[in-house]
């Protein structure tokens, strides 16, 4: 089921016995945070870099190189992705049953190419009635 939820309820119900909670403006925080800190980190250099996060409900990021094109952009990627360990930001949603978020964000930074942000729009964690 794909939800598009374009309000800042996070939890909603549908009309049934069932609640789900929009992870979406978590997602758009912590991408901010990580693309914030990997552009200061990265500078002017060049490349394109995929690296693996996995956040826990205690705020512990762990982040690990999946592919890059340079290696020391990748270097300052992975550093500045790692920074973030403990942040206040990584907080999940009150709400959630979850003990782990996993994702991989690519950063890519070429000639002529405008900054754009992304982050997981379609994330959606079902409620249980108890």
């Amino acid at each position: 089921m794909k939800l598009n939820v374009g309000t800042a309820q996070s939890v909603f119900n549908l009309g049934s016995e069932e609640q789900y909670l929009a992870w979406e403006s978590w997602h758009h925080h912590v991408g901010k945070a990580l693309g914030k800190s990997i552009n200061h980190a990265v500078g002017r250099k060049l490349g394109e870099v995929m690296v693996h996060v996995d956040i826990d409900k205690d705020r512990k990021l762990k982040a690990d190189i999946v592919s890059c094109s340079d290696q020391v952009v990748a270097d300052a990627c992975l550093q500045a992705v790692r920074s973030l360990d403990g942040d206040p930001i990584l907080q999940f949603p009150a709400e959630t049953k979850r003990d782990q978020v996993s994702f991989n964000l690519t950063f890519k930074k070429a000639m002529f190419m405008l900054p754009r942000d992304t982050f997981i729009k379609d994330d959606f964690e079902r409620m249980t009635k108890e």
